[in-house]
């Protein structure tokens, strides 16, 4: 039984919000689904390009074997066949397959068998061939508790898409997010630290361009203003999807990163400029300045415009406090999954080389010139006397911990619980048993409680800045 419509279909109207787009179609919202808990998830997403056009059913039943949908009035329907080129399905195909990369599901272009449970996405014809408002680009089912749902059916009206430059990648991102709705996604509108959802497919937004992907930051919801979320304040798209099916290995390029100065090995001093060039199909999230293997210093990624985020130039200033001594020098940036890029270490000198670790930061030793920390081996909740001993860069009365979001515990792992420091909007992990009074250690170079933040920032860095 179809609970409550929400069909609005989005159109150009004086006063419409500026990041409105044109058209768009309003998820149909559904009734949890009765014994929802022994639903399997259906790891199948099937892009049906209609060849020879598709007859649709409307009725109360939903079933992606039959192409019956209860989205359209009762009765029987014929859906136009996907109007393009081969070559432009296979584009659309490709593209939809990247975006779901990081999670444990299958995208086919081949209607499975019948033992498979699957959704499926029509990618073809018009609205009007199932009698829906002619300016509608998709629609699908979302489940009142956002309970993901299986054997369903996304319309995804191809042939009303204009057909431009951007034809391949509009339709891409109108399945993403129509498939997704079936999956409990909700549309989202802002990020909660200020930024613009317009580089995730669950947006309406088109303050900003290029290519979309689920993101693992945390978003208010909403078509053309900011809303909570149907199934909680916010949402992630990417750990949402990661909690449905599990993680798989993202197939976008790793992130692409030199260094432009210095140009070569040479001397440093203190304040001195280095600057990376950077660049990632997801995007840059951060890049960092490592010196004799740790991350002194970070800058988050430039903005996403109208093209994307274009690659961009970095200016990383080294730090007073990095000890004299041989220095090699690199530069690592990462895309918002956490794939990384490292350029080759440039070998520099600070001063003289050192001679004991007298003249090196605290805990370090001298080697061979250099100044550095061992290399760090302590996990979570491991003791540790300061940072740079933990692999997460964080040290917490004596124990290792890692950065999470406070509003949500999911991003500790059992048996620990996601508490704020200090006026930071982020957290750490701490044991959920542990005493809430205590000091920090913050440990780097005679470290603060304020560098505990620095270190948090460092850590944590979920979330692109404009």
């Amino acid at each position: 039984m179809r609970w409550l419509v929400h069909a609005v279909v989005l159109a150009a109207a004086p006063g419409a919000h500026a990041d409105a787009p044109l058209h768009r179609a309003d998820p149909v919202i559904v009734a949890p689904a009765l014994g929802r808990a022994d639903v399997p998830v259906a790891r199948t997403l099937y892009l049906d390009r209609c060849v020879g056009g598709c007859t649709v059913h409307g009725t109360m039943v939903d079933d992606a074997m039959t192409n019956s949908s209860s989205i359209p009035e009762t009765g029987t329907y014929q859906l136009g066949a996907f109007a393009y080129g081969d070559a432009e399905w296979a584009a659309i195909v490709a593209c939809v397959t990247e975006v779901y990369s990081p999670y444990a599901i299958t995208i086919t272009e081949t209607e499975p068998s019948a033992s498979t449970y699957y959704n499926k996405a029509l990618v073809a014809g018009l609205p009007a061939d199932v009698k829906l408002d002619t300016s509608t680009l998709g629609i699908a089912l979302l489940a009142g508790d956002c309970h993901p749902l299986g054997n369903s059916l996304a319309f995804v009206f191809a042939n009303v898409h204009p057909h431009d430059a951007t034809f391949v990648t509009n339709v891409c991102w109108t399945v993403t997010q129509e498939s997704a709705h079936l999956y409990g996604l909700d549309h989202e509108f802002v990020f909660t630290d200020g930024v613009s959802a317009c580089a995730d497919p669950m947006t309406y937004r088109g303050d900003c361009g290029g290519e979309k992907f689920f993101r693992p930051h945390e978003a208010f919801c909403g078509r053309v203003a900011q809303e909570h979320c149907r199934c909680g304040e916010a949402q992630s798209s990417h750990r949402l999807l990661v909690e449905r099916f599990g993680s798989a290995t993202p197939t976008t390029a790793p992130p692409e990163v030199t260094i432009t100065q210095p140009a070569g090995p040479g001397s440093l001093a203190a304040g001195a400029s280095i600057v990376a060039h950077a660049s990632a199909q997801r995007g840059v999230d951060h890049v960092a300045l490592l010196l004799n293997g740790y991350p002194w210093v970070t800058a988050p990624g430039v903005a996403f415009g109208g093209s994307g985020q274009a690659g961009a130039d970095y200016t990383l200033a080294l730090p007073a406090a990095v000890p004299d001594g041989v220095i090699d020098l690199a530069v690592a940036a990462y895309d918002d999954l956490g794939a990384v890029t490292t350029t080759p270490a440039l070998t520099m000198m600070k001063g003289e080389p050192c001679a004991s670790a007298a003249t090196c930061a605290a805990h370090q030793s001298c080697s061979d010139g250099r100044c550095a920390w061992a290399t760090p081996s302590a996990a979570l909740d491991d003791a540790c006397d300061y940072v740079q001993q933990c692999a997460s860069g964080l040290c917490i009365r004596g124990k290792c911990s890692q950065a999470c979001d406070i509003d949500d515990d999911t991003t500790c792992p059992e048996h620990f619980a996601c508490d704020g420091v200090g006026s930071n909007t982020d957290g750490v992990c701490s044991r959920t048993s542990a005493e809430a009074a205590g000091c920090c250690d913050a440990g780097r170079a005679g470290g603060s409680a304020s560098g505990l933040l620095a270190l948090l920032v460092l850590a944590r860095i979920r979330r692109r800045r404009s």
